[in-house]
């Protein structure tokens, strides 16, 4: 399959060409992951939580009720001013010196104060406006609230266990995830 085709999701075409020469059966999980807001994945959990709570400390704890497993942050995120993009997370993020991430406001979702089109750049182009409906944009912002709070429960555990002998641990949430000059 390389060989016919060497571009990204090559792998995933081969499989899809071996599994069918081999008949395996499947199964579809739908409710597994989800990634792409405007696709049929496991957002029906999400979409059935309260708006109150998307944004708010441990919803992906899973204490009330079915979460998608797996948080597949592939795409651009943006939900007003906020965004989140995973090449925009530093490459040191996971150093003792290195500020957490800034939260985006628990109320980020339940506010209904933010727009539906995503914003330009600053120099007022059109690049990346997108129309979102209301059900994409809380979906949006589920994913940027939790996708935040993982990221910083990993570099918590990172430093806890590795920063030792008196290196500054920086444990501050000040760095600003969301402006994507």
């Amino acid at each position: 399959m390389n060989e016919e085709y060497p571009h990204l999701l090559g792998e995933m075409y081969a499989y899809c060409i071996a599994a069918a020469h081999l008949n395996l059966p499947h199964v579809m999980l739908d409710s597994l992951m989800v990634s792409n807001v405007g696709a049929h994945e496991g957002w029906k959990f999400v979409d059935d939580l309260d708006k109150q709570e998307i944004c708010a400390p441990n919803t992906v704890a899973h204490n009330e009720g079915a979460l998608p497993n797996v948080l597949h942050f592939c795409q651009m995120y943006r939900m007003g001013e906020f965004a989140f993009h995973k090449r925009k997370i530093p490459r040191d993020i996971f150093t003792c010196e290195h500020p957490l991430m800034e939260a985006p406001p628990a109320h980020l979702v339940s506010s209904g104060e933010f727009n539906y089109k995503t914003q330009g750049d600053k120099s007022g182009a059109k690049r990346g406006n997108l129309d979102l409906t209301s059900t994409e944009s809380v979906r949006n912002g589920f994913l940027i609230c939790n996708l935040v709070q993982i990221i910083n429960e990993a570099a918590i555990y990172f430093k806890e266990q590795h920063c030792v002998n008196g290196e500054k641990i920086n444990f501050e949430k000040t760095w600003n995830h969301h402006k994507l000059e």
